[in-house]
């Protein structure tokens, strides 16, 4: 921040500066707020654009990967198309992962990420397990003569709920714009997992077996919370 001088010149007023450093610094603290709103993946409340969470409920991990791709088997990440901005990927046949360490307490744990199919899919699928557990297979065309045989499959797993919502259908969002078989589909993933334990292994591949020019996938926007055993309020 600058001051005007009285010789028509100019100076730093580092007071200032440290003020705006300090105002920055507890606007990014209070982008998770706690609450007494519920769990899952629609109890969470948005205030302002604001994630506000209960206080029985930890934040394990949140990456938008603009900043670090930490704890990735693969950590591979690109910020080369305006459309998308900062993605984990792109990827075709790899198998991709990250464990989240659990307080051993846990009751529910809750992963959620957006999940982008972009380019020239031809009902390829990509495939979600936790803990070794199939959890989801969602294949992806949006060429006009395969779209309506796009399949979501998600397998009966004791303690494991999975629900995709899918938010962009068929829009060109960046990298190839060649025709509608190269727009490109988010899906936005919440997987809920009773009694996980002190760990929880999530891992992602498909079924693409050509170049990432041609078809790939990524994923943006990881949190993964835990809900702990409700405090006694009287202790």
């Amino acid at each position: 921040m600058l001051t005007r001088h009285h010789k028509n010149g100019f100076k730093i007023d580092w007071s200032l500066v440290v003020v705006g450093v300090m105002t920055a610094t507890l606007f990014a603290a209070s982008m998770i707020r706690s609450s007494a709103a519920g769990f899952g993946p629609d109890s969470h409340e948005n205030l302002g654009g604001l994630y506000t969470l209960p206080p029985d409920v930890r934040v394990i991990a949140v990456q938008d990967f603009s900043l670090n791709t930490t704890g990735w088997s693969i950590a591979q990440a690109e910020n080369l198309d305006p459309g998308f901005g900062p993605i984990l990927g792109r990827f075709t046949d790899d198998a991709v992962s990250r464990e989240f360490r659990l307080p051993a307490e846990a009751e529910t744990a809750e992963i959620s990420f957006d999940l982008h199919a972009i380019d020239d899919w031809q009902l390829e699928s990509v495939i979600i397990t936790v803990n070794g557990t199939e959890v989801m297979e969602r294949s992806f065309s949006t060429r006009p003569a395969l779209v309506s045989q796009q399949e979501i499959i998600v397998p009966d797993s004791v303690g494991i709920t999975a629900t995709p919502r899918t938010r962009v259908a068929g829009a060109p969002v960046g990298f190839a714009a060649l025709g509608p078989e190269t727009d490109d589909q988010s899906v936005e993933i919440t997987i809920v997992i009773d009694n996980p334990g002190d760990a929880l292994l999530l891992s992602i591949t498909s079924t693409l077996a050509g170049p990432v020019f041609t078809a790939s996938w990524a994923i943006d926007n990881l949190r993964v919370i835990a809900k702990m055993p409700p405090q006694d309020e009287t202790s």
